[in-house]
């Protein structure tokens, strides 16, 4: 009998080794390192975030909306070439079709659409089941306007607990605050006033380029929004919203299931 010759005993090994490789399983050594998101899920990053991974981004970032001077400033984006990100509540100031319009309007310019929650609770005074529910009905919300479900995160007043983070990194989120506050909640400060605020905390923009406003107050979306935009860009920093500016992703293929 006839031995193989060495290039055929090669091609049958050969053939044996990708058969093995095949049939064995491919170990997944991430159920050790939970805060790990499975490729299933969205990129995120766990934790309480504050500010951009680059020194060089500045993120625009406005809560509690949309409202009647949302469009007026999607406007304003668009002409400045700027993205922003949006966190809204889906129980707020407009009608559901005003809201869906607006959302639309904004994530057809560029920016994201981000979860605020849906009735703007104070989350460390909720259980986890009220939360879950919070986000899940802010998730439909956002759905219905744009056909994508969020998955970054804003706790409303910055409240938020460690426990509370842990949940909504694991309902697919990824949670941030800010590193700039103008205030304008208060509706004290004037336009002046604001971006004094603004130059002091770009003097380390390192440790503050995510900023917080809201554009349900037309001095914000109007008056202060535009001079915003202008300073930023003198200071020589590119405008980014919050998945370039944290490096996860803005959206998750699926919802929370109750």
């Amino acid at each position: 009998m006839m031995m193989p010759s060495i290039s055929s005993a090669f091609v049958f090994l050969s053939a044996c080794t990708v058969f093995v490789a095949q049939a064995l399983p491919v170990m997944d050594n991430s159920s050790k390192r939970s805060n790990i998101p499975r490729a299933s899920e969205p990129h995120i990053r766990t934790g309480l975030l504050t500010n951009c991974q680059n020194s060089r981004h500045f993120a625009l970032t406005f809560d509690d909306g949309p409202y009647e001077y949302t469009s007026a400033l999607i406007d304003l984006l668009k002409k400045e070439k700027v993205k922003a990100t949006f966190f809204i509540n889906g129980n707020n100031y407009w009608s559901g079709s005003e809201i869906n319009a607006d959302l639309k309007k904004a994530y057809r310019a560029g920016s994201e659409i981000a979860s605020h929650t849906f009735t703007h609770p104070s989350i460390p005074s909720l259980t986890d089941d009220q939360i879950k529910k919070e986000m899940y009905n802010n998730e439909q919300a956002i759905y219905k306007a744009i056909g994508k479900y969020p998955a970054v995160m804003r706790p409303p007043y910055g409240d938020v607990t460690d426990a509370n983070v842990d949940l909504l990194n694991n309902l697919g989120y990824t949670v941030v605050k800010w590193s700039i506050d103008i205030k304008d909640w208060e509706e004290v400060n004037t336009v002046s006033q604001e971006l004094a605020i603004v130059k002091d905390a770009l003097k380390d923009s390192a440790k503050h380029n995510i900023i917080l406003e809201h554009d349900v107050y037309k001095q914000t979306a109007k008056e202060f929004a535009p001079k915003l935009i202008k300073y930023v860009k003198s200071q020589g920093l590119t405008f980014v919203t919050m998945s370039e500016c944290l490096g996860v992703d803005a959206y998750k293929s699926s919802g929370i299931e109750l």
